[in-house]
């Protein structure tokens, strides 16, 4: 009796959630989708939890799981992308060689979105970076920004998309070496319509009293948080680092 009470139980864990005599736990799941868990615990008159009671607490999960399914679909119809791939290829061609760096990529990217892309050398990460921050041309596919297609732009239309909307945080720095710290970010901050504060990033960024110090004179990671100033002082929609 004891072996098949184990049994039921695992089988309910496995399937439904877990339960003790006083707490019932309770999956809230939608097709395949897991919004999270149901989980009451002690009955108020401090009886045990019978199947009966699971069987409602399950209602209670199939109807907060469809309430979650209907908010999760309003918030996306609502929260439309900032960036959309649609099956996007890149080949590069090299007399009679073809290399295929991305091959039927999509994505979508939402605003606010904090996004990783990970990837062993040679997967084509920065072949994506560059395309997303028109920097590169598609071979075939889709490149959407805030609704506007940038699949097939002319090179004026991605400058303005390069020197509105996105800011670059590049792995080399791409420091202007004749130009001291301050006039590196002021550069970038002369060519944007509403620019941030330059004192205030540099603030951020520790480097207020490094401001007239040219990148020669710089450890590498001051260059980089020079470079960090110098992506976000644009006020950038996007930023790519």
């Amino acid at each position: 009796k004891e072996d098949k009470k184990d049994q039921e139980l695992k089988e309910f864990e496995e399937n439904i959630g877990f339960k003790i005599d006083t707490m019932v736990c309770i999956k809230i799941m939608y097709e395949e989708e897991s919004y999270g868990v149901l989980q009451i615990v002690n009955k108020k008159d401090g009886s045990n939890f019978n199947e009966e009671d699971i069987d409602k607490i399950k209602i209670i999960a199939t109807l907060l799981a469809t309430k979650c399914k209907i908010n999760n679909e309003n918030y996306l119809s609502k929260h439309k992308p900032l960036v959309t791939l649609k099956n996007v290829r890149k080949v590069y061609v090299t007399g009679s060689v073809k290399n295929t760096a991305l091959n039927d990529i999509n994505l979508d990217i939402y605003q606010g979105e904090f996004l990783v892309i990970l990837g062993k050398s040679g997967c084509g990460k920065s072949t994506l970076l560059n395309l997303i921050g028109g920097m590169d041309s598609l071979t075939d596919g889709q490149f959407i920004f805030d609704g506007v297609d940038y699949s097939i732009a002319s090179e004026k239309k991605l400058t303005a998309y390069r020197r509105k909307d996105v800011g670059f945080i590049f792995q080399t720095y791409n420091l202007m070496p004749e130009l001291n710290l301050i006039d590196n970010i002021k550069f970038i901050a002369a060519i944007c319509k509403k620019p941030l504060n330059i004192n205030d990033l540099l603030e951020l960024v520790g480097l207020t009293q490094y401001r007239k110090q040219y990148p020669s004179q710089l450890s590498g990671g001051q260059q980089q948080r020079v470079s960090i100033a110098r992506a976000l002082v644009k006020n950038p929609r996007l930023i790519l680092a």
